[in-house]
């Protein structure tokens, strides 16, 4: 019989660590290598399992090495083996009991200045990122990225993911602080409940946020649909009475901002038929999508817009390459590359109204 558990603890929460680990051993669960995810064995004795902290202060090899052998020693001693070294916290297992009692007068260089004060970089770092992520969608990011419901849920999740981040730096920077106080001053500032309480909090919204972000992402692939010429009502060559053997494929998609949305695109051997058909809730929502089309020429291959017959005509230059056709609640873009006539352009503008 196995166990797998997700080791995560800071060096101030060790006394949590040892309740799970003494609970594992007391049901008779023996792991020899301790990480992020560990595996424990039944086995049909109990299994002790100590927790003890060690710097290394050593300027040499030989000083580190005669350092690391004097704290290893009286575990070792006793048969028990290090499983796990990270940030300085070690646990060891055993077989038989051995009591023994982490030495808080010899740990007083234990947390030094950097390990006190590294969370707030961290803290800093996160806050730069989530604000950065909540400000995009009014500035950088366009509609376009959120055409599934799904992308918009994984956003949502990598937005809680770094709240939660934030979270766990700025518990991490004031627990440090009173570790410390532990140590140097000999007082227990710790409360474990309280720890527990918030490392709670900490995993489920850790929790939550990949749920957002592995679902979001499952239910964007399963969102898009392909379609063919009879199942969308997308203008084609054939309508321009263009008789050419083409390639066509296209997809729809839906979301919260765009539902349903359209794209479909036509190959020739030399002409290029791409369109864009966006479906809004209401017509205020649209006219805002056309604005910022029109205002943001680049970010539909174009350098420059102009009005005519009810539609939006794109230049790249001097040479048309696209119409910005707006019908009710629905905007729809075709970008062109053929030889096409007036009357080509006012029957794809006709097909949309």
């Amino acid at each position: 019989m196995y166990k797998f558990k997700i080791i995560n603890y800071k060096p101030y929460e060790y006394e949590i660590l040892q309740h799970q680990l003494d609970q594992l051993g007391k049901d008779g669960y023996y792991t020899d290598d301790l990480s992020f995810v560990s595996i424990f064995k039944k086995v049909n004795h109990p299994i002790y399992y100590k927790i003890d902290f060690f710097k290394q202060t050593g300027k040499t090899r030989t000083e580190k090495n005669n350092l690391k052998d004097a704290f290893c020693d009286p575990y070792l001693e006793y048969n028990y083996q290090p499983i796990y070294n990270k940030n300085g916290m070690y646990v060891f297992v055993g077989e038989t009991e051995f009591d023994i009692n982490i030495k808080w007068n010899q740990k007083e260089n234990y947390i030094d200045e950097k390990k006190r004060y590294q969370p707030i970089g961290y803290m800093l770092s996160t806050l730069l990122v989530l604000i950065c992520l909540l400000v995009a969608p009014f500035y950088s990011t366009t509609i376009d990225v959120f055409l599934t419901y799904g992308t918009a849920i994984s956003y949502l999740g990598l937005i809680l993911l770094c709240m939660t981040c934030f979270y766990r730096h700025a518990c991490s920077f004031y627990f440090y602080s009173q570790f410390y106080q532990m140590i140097h001053k000999k007082i227990n500032v710790l409360k474990i409940s309280l720890l527990s309480k918030l490392r709670f909090f900490y995993k489920m919204s850790f929790i939550i946020s990949v749920i957002l972000i592995i679902g979001g992402l499952t239910e964007d692939i399963f969102n898009t649909q392909d379609l063919t010429k009879n199942e969308c009502n997308i203008l084609t060559f054939e309508d321009l009475g263009i008789k050419e053997k083409t390639e066509f494929s296209a997809k729809k998609k839906t979301g919260f901002f765009v539902s349903p949305y359209y794209t479909s695109i036509e190959l020739t051997e030399h002409d290029v038929l791409y369109t864009k058909q966006y479906h809004f809730h209401s017509s205020k929502q649209a006219e805002n999508k056309l604005d910022k089309i029109i205002n943001h020429p680049e970010n539909y291959d174009c350098t420059h817009f102009s009005a005519h017959d009810s539609a939006y005509y794109g230049y790249v230059d001097e040479q048309l390459t696209t119409l910005v056709i707006p019908h009710q609640n629905t905007i729809t873009i075709v970008n062109f590359v053929f030889d096409y006539t007036n009357d080509n352009l006012n029957a794809i503008i006709q097909y949309y109204k």
